[in-house]
């Protein structure tokens, strides 16, 4: 399997600075870093995919969160030991 994908083909709509709303604080820059240590296709992989949406809105959206910080998105919840 390979690593898990984050942003993947969209870096310039990637802001890495950007703080994702209910994710702990991480920026989209800390996901990213998390999800290159996972597999692609387990279930962290997924729930950290799901950030793409505030972190790669992709060209014709801005993202849905912007300036919203009560804006409920997934929590990323990764457990390292």
């Amino acid at each position: 399997m390979t690593k898990c994908t984050f942003c993947e083909g969209r870096e310039s709509d990637f802001n890495p600075d950007w703080v994702v709303p209910e994710a702990g604080g991480n920026s989209c820059g800390a996901i990213k870093a998390m999800a290159a240590g996972q597999l692609n296709g387990s279930g962290i992989c997924a729930t950290i995919q799901k950030e793409e949406i505030v972190c790669c809105p992709g060209p014709d959206k801005s993202s849905a969160f912007a300036g919203k910080s009560d804006t409920p998105a997934q929590a990323v919840h990764v457990h390292e030991g």
